[in-house]
């Protein structure tokens, strides 16, 4: 599931940043979506130290390095 999800995150186009379509589409670089993964695993960290997510749950969608 992991890698799953960091594919779509490389793979799915950003929204645009204003009004008018971009020229060309812009994507997220890997090292934008390891940082996006690693906040992820951070907070299910959080979650499960104060028993709003269980460990089971956060070990499914946690990947150690």
């Amino acid at each position: 599931m992991y890698e799953k999800f960091r594919d779509w995150l490389v793979s799915e186009p950003l929204p645009a940043r204003g009004k008018k379509p971009p020229a060309r589409r812009r994507f997220r670089t890997d090292g934008s979506a390891d940082a996006v993964l690693g906040t992820m695993t951070e907070f299910l960290g959080f979650g499960v130290q104060h028993g709003w997510v269980s460990v089971d749950f956060a070990l499914m969608l946690s990947h150690p390095k």
